[in-house]
């Protein structure tokens, strides 16, 4: 099938949401200081620290996850592939948009 109402609009909100966010981030990226603490997976103190800029990189990741996605399960017909596109594509963006928000609310001047 070409066209699933279901699908497109399940994949065009996750890109709604992410594009939501990352309008925000360009808003008030004034409000942020020049290094946030982005990288946990690093040891504790300067490590992880990144430049507020990056901020946008796991939105971008996870806009490029949720094209990927979109297109695959677009392609393929399998329905169960299909569940596994979209879970991991709302958990991914879930997770990103979470990790950025708490991030700015953290260390924002607002």
């Amino acid at each position: 099938m070409i066209f699933d109402i279901k699908r497109d609009w399940f994949f065009g909100t996750l890109f709604l949401v992410n594009f939501i966010v990352l309008v925000f981030l360009f808003i008030f990226r004034n409000n942020l200081p020049p290094e946030v603490p982005l990288l946990y997976g690093r040891a504790i103190g300067e490590q992880q620290l990144a430049k507020s800029n990056y901020l946008i990189m796991p939105l971008i990741v996870s806009i490029v996850f949720v094209a990927f996605n979109f297109f695959a399960d677009k392609k393929l017909s399998n329905k169960f592939l299909g569940k596994i596109f979209k879970g991991t594509s709302i958990v991914l963006t879930l997770l990103s948009v979470i990790t950025i928000l708490r991030i700015f609310f953290l260390i924002a001047k607002l």
